[in-house]
């Protein structure tokens, strides 16, 4: 899973990358495993939910309201500034 957190995509196993309409994703999950064990994202989703003694962290979450809103604002902004909008 280390590699899979890498800030450089370099297609290493449990590093995601799909093309979709006006953008890229960029994730963490995939095929690649560990040695007769889960999948990267199957421990991924293992640490972001919690179970047995392992406690919730979570590993993605969607950002807070307050982020979203201003986030929407500053593509606003952007657009007027460089289109005739």
């Amino acid at each position: 899973m280390f590699h899979s957190l890498d800030a450089v995509y370099s297609s290493l196993p449990g590093q995601l990358q799909t093309r979709i309409p006006d953008g890229v994703e960029y994730g963490i999950g995939g095929p690649g495993a560990y040695p007769e064990g889960p999948t990267i994202g199957t421990v991924a989703r293992y640490h972001h939910d919690g179970m047995g003694n392992l406690p919730t962290r979570r590993v993605i979450d969607l950002p807070p309201q307050s982020l979203i809103k201003q986030m929407a604002t500053d593509v606003l902004d952007a657009l007027s500034k460089y289109t005739d909008a």
